[in-house]
């Protein structure tokens, strides 16, 4: 049985929630999603990827960059949906946003297309941003505060940036998927991403596996290993075979 339903308009339901403010025509609310569940806090955090929205207030104009909306329940059933804070541009009216400014390569659709929340940390993809080469894409990690109810997603901090050359910050990881390699021109890394424990894996579907000898757009798959409050060195499984 469905349980709730979170988008605009809807308000039938005891658990639904209505977010016919913020969320605006062809903002593509749910392009991705990522449930995680606090056992401590005995409820659940969500985390939604909003690809088309245009920053608070419409800051980014007509351009469409992107945002992930971050949600709170009181419970392990989805009682009391709060949406809590932003991801995206401009975002900074709570203590539970963050402004993130990617812009996308396509002129038409934003650049986040993936999401991943596990304990206090938050991956995005952003398979559709130009870092050195158009659409080769990039994974920015977060981590904030989850140690009370009121405080899930609070004190947002972008841990590193995982892209080709990013190394600009002691946290960054340059993606060498084999010697001499970097990602390319359409690889779209970050498509998809997931958490799990201490490892973050990120999907390139359309990279053309190793320069030594993969397959065009057979797409790879990069491991990676996470410490505490830092992206580790990167470990790749990115052969086609």
């Amino acid at each position: 049985e469905l349980a709730a339903v979170i988008g605009s308009g809807y308000d039938s339901r005891s658990k639904d929630l209505d977010l016919a403010s913020p969320l605006e025509a062809q903002d593509r609310f749910g392009v991705a999603v990522s449930l995680d569940y606090d056992s401590t806090l005995n409820r659940h955090r969500l985390a939604v990827v909003a690809r088309d929205d245009e920053g608070e207030g419409d800051a980014a104009g007509s351009v469409e960059t992107g945002a992930v909306y971050l949600f709170t329940f009181t419970d392990d059933s989805f009682s009391g949906a709060s949406h809590v804070g932003n991801i995206g541009h401009s975002y900074d009216t709570t203590a539970s946003d963050f402004d993130l400014r990617i812009t996308s390569t396509q002129s038409w659709g934003g650049s986040l297309t993936s999401v991943a929340l596990e304990g206090n940390y938050l991956a995005v993809g952003a398979s559709r941003s130009t870092v050195t080469a158009a659409n080769d894409g990039q994974v920015e990690l977060f981590s904030f505060t989850n140690n009370t109810a009121a405080t899930q997603f609070n004190n947002i901090v972008n841990e590193g940036t995982l892209c080709t050359p990013c190394s600009a910050d002691a946290q960054d990881v340059a993606v060498v998927p084999e010697t001499g390699q970097t990602l390319a021109n359409g690889d779209a890394f970050g498509f998809a991403v997931s958490l799990n424990g201490n490892r973050l894996v990120v999907g390139a579907n359309e990279g053309d596996g190793a320069n030594s000898g993969g397959n065009a757009e057979s797409g790879e798959v990069h491991i990676f290993p996470i410490t505490h409050y830092e992206v580790s060195d990167a470990v790749f499984a990115t052969n086609s075979s």
